[in-house]
């Protein structure tokens, strides 16, 4: 199996070089208990019907999409699960993008693991998009403790449809890979499992706080051991929540207040409400904390440089809801809010993390400044500014063949990664051709683009 997957993603890396986006794919994870050796990872995707080729037949018009799944051993590169998946999904109109729901587990032993995912078109292997992601895989045996938390757009409780994909536990739950709700889908369902409180009388925190880490939602459950393994499931309103990026965390607790176990999802929420309150800091400790703090003093037009390099390690969303306040105070408790996260450790006075970062800033202004280019706007200054220093640095000098690039390498990231950057126009601009960093670009054939001609 090991060869085959090898060979597999030999042949992907060719494919995949022409850096093309050819689906709306989405997907989403989350692990409960298995057996005493495997844990179950669920994996739930959406696809849309955009994008593949359409095959008529006496049965109706169809597309084929088809999910390689690869999970390799990060200590040791070894294959824990590797399996393709070809889905065959009828199409009934061809003017509508029609959107479908998935789900398969895959078993696997506590440890380490890279996730890879290769979503093609069955009919035609030229379209085919790379999907990677680390996962760590927990046990669930010998503590008291909580699964993971699936999101789902609806879950039927006494469901009797025990032939549906997305069944457990006497419900079918709809997963919501795509962590986004709307107004038109204004609930969040949420799904978990409590494990080992056999005979014990705990609670079940359910809170939800919005970007400003402020809380929305709190409810408490009870949590009756009756068994070893129990359900939690519950709703959550979001008509009259404004738009942006939202925290649903459970902890489990006794009376006492001792925390056994806390997991946490993020997703979105997209509403006519653009922000809320007018990001007025209510809570009183924090707005204190930020009037103390240097986003309290920053003007309009230095809130914007200083989101114009964070937004590097910005979400989508948050870059999006950014840049819809027009309110200078808005902007500055926002950038409070965004770094506050951001805050590795929230008992000192000073954000390690945004020090580092503005350092880093200010390093990449003086040494990576390019024509009509501040430093931190140039692909090196956004690499710097987003994974520091390299640990080693490699110049090629222009010569015959070859016109001017450089390699930096940084050792402790995914257990080794690489960026190329090229002088492809001869004015002294460096430009990000290829890097081995998931999530970046992705170009094995770039030395042909500073071939000298």
């Amino acid at each position: 199996m090991k060869k085959i997957a090898f060979i597999l993603l030999l042949v992907y890396s060719v494919v995949f070089s022409q850096n093309k986006t050819f689906f709306n794919f989405e997907y989403d994870i989350a692990q409960f208990r298995g057996d005493s050796i495997y844990v179950d990872m669920e994996f739930y995707y959406s696809i849309a019907d955009s994008g593949f080729s359409k095959i008529y037949s006496n049965d109706g018009i169809f597309v084929y999409p088809r999910l390689d799944v690869l999970v390799s051993n990060k200590v040791d590169s070894s294959i824990a699960f590797f399996k393709p998946y070809v889905i065959r999904y009828n199409i009934i109109d061809t003017n509508a993008v029609h959107m479908f729901l998935g789900k398969f587990d895959i078993p696997l032993k506590p440890g380490n693991y890279l996730l890879q995912i290769f979503l093609s078109d069955y009919h035609d292997s030229t379209k085919m998009q790379p999907y990677y992601r680390d996962l760590v895989v927990g046990s669930f045996e010998g503590k008291i403790c909580l699964s993971d938390v699936e999101l789902a757009s609806k879950i039927l409780t006494d469901s009797k449809n025990k032939v549906s994909v997305f069944y457990k536990n006497n419900m079918e739950v709809y997963p919501n890979p795509r962590l986004t709700y709307y107004e038109t889908m204004p609930v969040i369902y949420y799904y978990s499992e409590v494990y080992n409180a056999l005979g014990k009388e705990l609670k079940l925190d359910v809170q939800l706080k919005n970007s400003l880490a402020r809380e929305t939602y709190r409810k408490t459950l009870p949590v009756h051991g009756k068994a070893n393994a129990l359900v939690k499931v519950g709703a959550i309103a979001m008509k009259k929540a404004a738009s942006g990026k939202y925290d649903l965390s459970l902890t489990l607790r006794d009376e006492n207040g001792k925390v056994f176990d806390r997991k946490t999802k993020d997703f979105y929420y997209v509403s006519s409400i653009v922000a809320d309150s007018n990001y007025q800091i209510v809570d009183a400790k924090v707005n204190e904390d930020f009037l103390a703090s240097r986003f309290a003093i920053l003007s309009g037009p230095q809130c914007d440089d200083l989101f114009n390099i964070s937004k590097y390690i910005a979400t989508e969303q948050e870059i999006d809801m950014y840049y819809k306040l027009k309110d200078t105070r808005q902007k500055q408790e926002y950038l409070y809010s965004f770094w506050r996260k951001r805050d590795p450790d929230l008992k000192t006075k000073e954000n390690e993390y945004l020090k580092e970062y503005l350092d880093r800033a200010e390093f990449a202004n003086k040494r990576f400044k390019e024509y009509r280019k501040k430093g931190v706007d140039t692909d090196r200054g956004r690499i710097y500014l987003k994974y520091g220093k390299p640990d080693k640095i490699e110049r090629k000098q222009n010569d015959y063949y070859n016109k001017p690039y450089m390699v930096w390498e940084y050792y402790n990231i995914e257990g080794g990664v690489y960026f190329i950057f090229a002088d492809v126009n001869g004015l002294g601009n460096y430009e990000m051709l290829h890097s081995t960093k998931r999530g970046e670009r992705h170009d094995p054939n770039w030395m042909r683009r500073i071939k000298v001609r």
